[in-house]
């Protein structure tokens, strides 16, 4: 008869998530350190999630490994804009005291505003373009808000680049 395993009680699997490490032999690794990466796991998880949801990722059929490779570090670099878009807001409400902001729907306040979050907090804001014969004859910015103003500013993006629009706004050059 085998011997049962620790993951194994009267031969039935106990309940629970085991932790494996990559050198299993290896009795120099710390409890705690291996305790520390498992705590760090949701953070992985709320990537992907983003990566899933937000992104919108999706299966895709390539067959050339350079093409799939290309497509991963997209969607890597996606990953990673998304990642500094939150952690600036993040890191100037730490720096100016702001504890939370009203973001989300119904005006409830967040301390941790994500990109879903403040992609639909900008969701009103329009730039109407009127132009004949491509001359624009009027534009404006509608829905941009004080609290727009501000979260802009926690995000580090100059507030002339949403009140000095132009024709060819998408060449925006810094003041």
């Amino acid at each position: 008869m085998a011997t049962a395993t620790p993951y194994q009680q009267n031969g039935m699997y106990r309940p629970g998530i085991p932790l494996f490490d990559q050198q299993p032999n290896n009795s120099s690794i710390d409890a705690a350190d291996v305790l520390k990466k498992y705590k760090n796991q949701p953070y992985l998880e709320k990537r992907m999630h983003t990566a899933k949801s937000i992104l919108k990722v999706a299966p895709v059929f390539l067959e050339s490994p350079k093409r799939i490779e290309a497509m991963l570090f997209l969607y890597f670099v996606a990953l990673m804009i998304v990642g500094l878009i939150e952690r600036n807001p993040r890191k100037n409400m730490k720096q100016e005291n702001i504890e939370k902001l009203s973001i989300l729907p119904s005006k409830i306040k967040t301390r941790t505003p994500t990109w879903n979050n403040l992609n639909n907090f900008f969701r009103n804001v329009h730039l109407p373009i009127i132009s004949r014969q491509k001359i624009i004859l009027s534009f404006s910015i509608n829905g941009l808000t004080e609290l727009h103003s501000n979260i802009l500013h926690l995000l580090g993006v100059p507030d002339i680049a949403y009140r000095n629009v132009k024709d060819r706004w998408w060449q925006f050059k810094p003041a």
